[in-house]
């Protein structure tokens, strides 16, 4: 699995744990044929949030070049892919955030031979932003 997530970085507390999964493409789920997208909100330690993650089928080859993103505000949050909005939540976050990325692997029959490691995702880019009203009387 490849999974791309923002979590809280638990500035305010343990309760500023919530995250924002803008992805997670398992193998068994991603070709030519289609993708099926996890996406979704995990509240983790934040009582402000409840757990609200989807599988997005989508059109298009996971394993090829994409653009994903989300954007948020403390009511919303919306996921893309290459610009296109593939799911709408209707709740967001308004603690920092740490953006991850990471490639997991399940092996069904225990530990994998070392030799077949290391296992790689591919990343071109990583841009993000903050909308000036979101930073109030601050400066970036």
């Amino acid at each position: 699995m490849l999974a791309l997530w923002l979590v809280g970085v638990e500035e305010g507390g343990p309760e500023d744990s919530g995250e924002i999964c803008v992805a997670e493409l398992y193998g068994h789920s991603i070709g030519p044929g289609g993708s099926t997208v996890r996406t979704g909100i995990k509240a983790h330690h934040d009582p402000r949030l409840r757990e609200d993650m989807r599988d997005v089928a989508l059109d298009l080859d996971a394993t090829d070049w994409h653009t994903y993103s989300a954007a948020w505000t403390p009511d919303a949050t919306r996921i893309y892919i290459d610009d296109q909005l593939i799911r709408s939540i209707d709740q967001g976050t308004t603690y920092p955030m740490q953006l991850m990325l990471d490639v997991f692997e399940f092996p069904p029959d225990g530990p994998r031979d070392p030799a077949v490691y290391p296992k790689v995702g591919d990343v071109a880019a990583v841009r993000g932003w903050v909308r000036p009203e979101a930073l109030g009387n601050r400066t970036q």
